[in-house]
Parts: C-alpha cells; structure tokens; sequence
C-alpha cells in the first residue's frame, strides 16, 4: 500500500459521509445531499473522466472511476430512491439482441443524477426557491451579508 492510498484511507475514515437521500422533492434538500456526496467522492478520488477512447472497440466506453461513482451512488440512497435506483439503473437487460455490448448498458454517474433529479424534484420545489428568493428583502440595518446569509 502505497503512502497516498494510506493517507486517503485514513482521511476516509475522519472524514463524515453524506447522508442518505430518501427522494425528498424539496431542490434544496437534494442540492445539499449532491454536493456533499460529490466532496465526499472527491476525497475517496473517485473523480475522472466518465468515458474514455478504446481502440480496440474504435468507440468511447465507460471508464472504470464512473463505474464506481455510479456504484457508489446507491450507498447513499435509502426508500423510494433507492428503490429507483435499483429498478432503473441497476436493472439487467431482458436481451442483448439490440447492442451485444454489456457495456452500453450502464449508466453513467451524470445520467444516475439527472435521472434522480427528473424523477423527484417537481416544479413546486422550484418554485418554492423562487418564493424564497422574492421574499428576501435588503435591510440598511442588517447589510448586505445578511441579505446574502438569506438567501442561501
């Protein structure tokens, strides 16, 4: 074991992981549960391009880092969008007929989070941050920053 994987090992187990998302339709919710699962994937070095040229197959194919980002995702699901995950993304193929290539049939870590964002932050989550960001109003005797701290 190299001096790197033993550092990040040991940074892994200080450092808190994400916690789960349920599928909660509130945007801002999932926006904080996504950014924290991105940091803590950063640290794990689980970072890198999603696809890759191979010439032997003369396309671009999945690389292994987004394999293990789109893996990793499902460690931080629970209830209904574990349950998704698992029905949709982890879902084998009834055939190969249409593509013989396993590989096209995996999902890249961006489709897991648009997907998980299609199916679960509806338009009133969204227009509850709109809602959010009208009512904030400047105060001269609170400032700026206040203003700023209220809107996030």
């Amino acid at each position: 074991m190299n001096l790197t994987t033993a550092a990040q090992k040991a940074v892994l187990q200080i450092v808190s992981k994400p916690r789960k998302w349920g599928g909660d339709q509130d945007y801002m919710v999932f926006n904080e549960w996504l950014t924290e699962m991105i940091q803590w994937m950063n640290i794990a070095d689980q970072c890198g391009p999603p696809t890759r040229h191979s010439s032997s197959r003369g396309a671009h194919i999945l690389t292994s880092v987004d394999l293990t980002r789109t893996n990793t995702v499902a460690s931080f699901l629970e209830g209904e969008a574990l349950r998704w995950y698992r029905n949709d993304v982890q879902r084998v193929p009834d055939g190969f007929s249409d593509n013989p290539d396993p590989l096209a049939y995996r999902w890249t870590f961006m489709q897991v989070v648009n997907s998980l964002y299609q199916r679960f932050i509806h338009e009133a989550s969204i227009s509850q941050i709109s809602d959010r960001f009208y009512g904030v109003t400047y105060s001269k005797a609170k400032g700026v920053k206040s203003m700023f701290s209220e809107l996030k």
